[in-house]
């Protein structure tokens, strides 16, 4: 019984990139046989291994990406919350002096820190977060912090700080989006492109030895070939989409491995059975 599909085809190496590559692997080792032989498993778990390598590798960037964060309602927050702060000292000031002597201090501090007011919080968000900064630096420098606390209330001021501090780290002047500090990461650089051929020459070898089986043995073929129907339809999909773009498919050209579409690690939504092949030659 013969394999209804070209041999020689389906254990040619693909040139595919690094997202194919993780969800045809993923679709194979789905798709292995629960009989094979020993060989046969051995290149298996040797895919198996190899994917893992490249998917850590594309999952450590994705980790490693900050996330685009609308600034806007930080910086409004920051804004409501040093406006609250200078609305409580001027208050105070309002109040008999002889009676409540607060009221100098917090005259003190508003002369001594705020004598434009609160002007800043009407520029641009880097200048908003920078005089916020020399603003807070006076404060401490001035040793207002205690007195700011006792007066503004411990809530205003942590407010203050807070929202400061979130301004910073989505302008990107301060702190860190990371789920853990960049000096602990490993900034070992990766080889993507070995670890990409790593891949598609373990699901080459795979595939020999899958159709390495007896061509008298009907069920044994039908097993082989259901095992490698994702490298079949892969193939097909690419020949099909450059039919339809170059009127041919008498080369394939080389995908390359940083290409601008995004690399998503195969164990999120993006790697099913309807990934596009018109841009990932096979």
């Amino acid at each position: 019984m013969a394999f209804p599909f070209q041999v020689s085809e389906v254990v040619r190496p693909l040139r595919i990139d690094a997202a194919h590559a993780l969800t045809l692997s993923l679709k194979l080792q789905r798709r292995a046989p629960k009989s094979m032989s020993a060989a046969a498993r051995r290149e298996l778990a040797q895919l198996e291994a190899a994917t893992s390598r490249l998917n850590d590798d594309v999952a450590s960037e994705v980790a490693g990406e900050v996330a685009t964060i609308d600034q806007r309602p930080i910086a409004r927050t920051a804004i409501v919350a040093w406006g609250t702060l200078h609305t409580r000292l001027e208050s105070i000031t309002r109040l008999d002096a002889a009676t409540v002597p607060e009221a100098n201090e917090a005259g003190a501090i508003l002369a001594a820190i705020f004598a434009e007011g609160v002007s800043f919080t009407r520029s641009d968000f880097d200048t908003l977060w920078l005089r916020g900064q020399h603003t807070l630096d006076a404060l401490k420098k001035g040793g207002h912090m205690e007195s700011l606390t006792r007066l503004a209330g411990e809530f205003v001021v942590r407010a203050v700080q807070s929202a400061h501090h979130a301004l910073g780290v989505v302008l990107g002047l301060t702190g860190s989006l990371r789920a853990s500090p960049i000096a602990e990461r490993d900034e070992t650089p990766v080889d993507r492109r070995a670890l990409l051929d790593a891949v598609t020459d373990a699901i080459a070898r795979y595939a020999h030895q899958i159709t390495a089986v007896d061509a008298n043995d009907p069920a044994a073929v039908a097993a082989a070939a259901r095992a490698l129907e994702p490298i079949v339809k892969f193939r097909a999909k690419a020949r099909s989409a450059r039919r339809t773009d170059e009127g041919d498919d008498d080369e394939e050209p080389v995908t390359p491995v940083n290409e601008a579409k995004p690399i998503v690690p195969v164990n999120t939504p993006a790697a099913n059975d309807a990934d596009d092949a018109k841009r990932h030659v096979a």
